[in-house]
């Protein structure tokens, strides 16, 4: 690969050259480099899988190139020579991340606070936290308090917790593509302690009203998701198929 500069018969050139050589920008600069070769080995199923998430991430990216709204979005912040389509489709392929969550002087009673540690690559939409009891029921839930921008948030406990009995808390952090990442923690009141674990089984899935309502959006644009399942310092932290994305079977 090389960078040429100071050149302005090819200043922003892009593409082939006679099947050999490629040009393309990359940072406000124009590189050129020999044609990629084509393996032969066949794909795995996870490079099948990236291939479909990444074709997905293109879709998207060329749908906010092409929206003056979201553009203007994806522009705030963005380093020189970097263009809103590759900012968003980098946003569409990583979910955000549920770094921790905090219960110093934290006992679950009312007025209390969970603090918790999240980011994503561009910027978290929505932190939805929800309180569950041993039988899977709902007892509170709500949207975080930015302390912090995509980094620290915060949630003020509106009910007692139980001493005698495990109650779960479910955070939901989203993006602006519509990835979610969940992570479930289990407060022992009895033992004023915090420590991972998966829900328990409900009767019916909870259907949470006024979450993340932009993201109905993907139901017009068609847009596909795949997602898989993290292990993260020895927790499972699930970035989990967007609801309101349909899937697009065309071509």
């Amino acid at each position: 690969m090389a960078i040429i500069e100071n050149n302005p018969w090819i200043e922003g050139a892009r593409g082939m050259v006679r099947g050999a050589v490629v040009y393309r920008q990359l940072n406000g600069k124009t590189v050129v480099s020999s044609r990629p070769k084509r393996s032969c080995k066949p794909r795995t199923d996870k490079q099948i899988a990236y291939k479909e998430r990444f074709r997905a991430a293109s879709v998207y990216g060329n749908r906010v190139k092409e929206c003056p709204a979201l553009s203007e979005v994806y522009r705030v912040g963005v380093k020189p020579g970097v263009g809103v389509y590759s900012v968003a489709l980098k946003d569409y392929i990583k979910a955000p991340v549920i770094e921790d969550v905090l219960v110093i002087n934290f006992n679950g009673r009312a007025g209390e606070t969970l603090g918790i540690y999240a980011y994503d690559d561009f910027a978290i939409t929505s932190l939805r936290v929800t309180l569950l009891d041993a039988n899977g029921d709902r007892i509170e839930g709500g949207e975080g308090r930015v302390v912090v921008e995509n980094a620290l948030y915060e949630y003020e406990l509106v009910t007692n917790l139980a001493t005698d009995a495990p109650t779960y808390i479910r955070i939901t952090a989203r993006d602006r593509p519509g990835n979610a990442t969940v992570m479930v923690k289990a407060w022992l009141g009895g033992e004023k302690k915090l420590v991972d674990a998966e829900l328990p089984v409900m009767t019916e899935p909870e259907k949470e009203a006024g979450e993340a309502p932009h993201l109905r959006e993907a139901e017009d644009r068609k847009i596909p998701a795949t997602r898989g399942t993290k292990e993260k310092g020895g927790r499972t932290v699930k970035p989990v198929v967007n609801p309101y994305r349909v899937m697009d079977r065309g071509g």
